[in-house]
């Protein structure tokens, strides 16, 4: 078992660059979780395409967004909890089958990475919802952000605790609790802001997602992952 997983978002970035940032953190192969694997600002991305190029330049490429993506979107929209979805409905049938494929490349394969979306990871499924389940089973995540610096998944956790339930992280018997409740309330501010953003499309383009502290700002790029 390799427990050392990075994720990373493609973000605005282009093919070359893309290259250079797995290169930089050793990954071999990527793994695609987005819901809608097609970029209306970086098409490089679409699905058709990475599966193609990806390969060419000595990456494995595989794609899991069927049954990760669309349970991590109703778990955002709906603010639900994973086990609080019936386990008999289609949607967490498709994901616990991604799921366990996801667990068979970690567990077989090196130098892995997880592929979203936005550049920056806290405001992506691949922090709020896929880390916290990885991080319980003991692998050990990692986040290369746009600028190519890689912080730890406990850096942006206690980030999102301070800016979602104003509190600090310590190595109390409650931290455990502390930070469900915060990654309950992280997911439900970012569900917000998703759907305002939508209805702000609608009018014209939207700007920027400010942040619950409003000291950090992310472009609007995709709405999911």
């Amino acid at each position: 078992m390799h427990n050392k997983i990075i994720t990373i978002g493609h973000a605005s970035h282009d093919i070359s660059r893309f290259v250079e940032l797995l290169e930089a953190n050793q990954v071999e192969t990527l793994i695609d979780t987005r819901q809608f694997p097609v970029s209306r600002h970086n098409p490089s991305f679409n699905r058709s395409k990475i599966s193609k190029w990806l390969p060419n330049e000595g990456f494995q490429y595989v794609f899991l967004g069927n049954g990760l993506g669309n349970i991590q979107e109703r778990i955002l929209n709906t603010s639900i909890r994973l086990e609080e979805i019936n386990s008999n409905s289609p949607e967490f049938r498709a994901f616990s089958h991604d799921f366990g494929n996801l667990l068979a490349h970690l567990n077989s394969l090196e130098n892995i990475a997880i592929l979203g979306v936005r550049g920056d990871p806290f405001e992506s499924p691949r922090f709020y919802q896929l880390a916290p389940l990885l991080q319980g089973m003991g692998f050990s995540i990692n986040h290369v952000l746009e600028d190519g610096q890689v912080i730890p998944n406990w850096q942006l956790e206690v980030e999102m605790v301070r800016n979602s339930i104003n509190c600090e992280l310590t190595s109390s018997l409650h931290s455990k609790q502390i930070l469900q409740l915060a990654y309950q309330t992280h997911r439900m501010v970012i569900a917000n802001k998703n759907k305002a953003n939508k209805k702000a499309s609608l009018k014209g383009p939207p700007n920027t997602i400010d942040l619950q502290d409003h000291s950090r700002q992310l472009p609007f790029l995709d709405l999911v992952g």
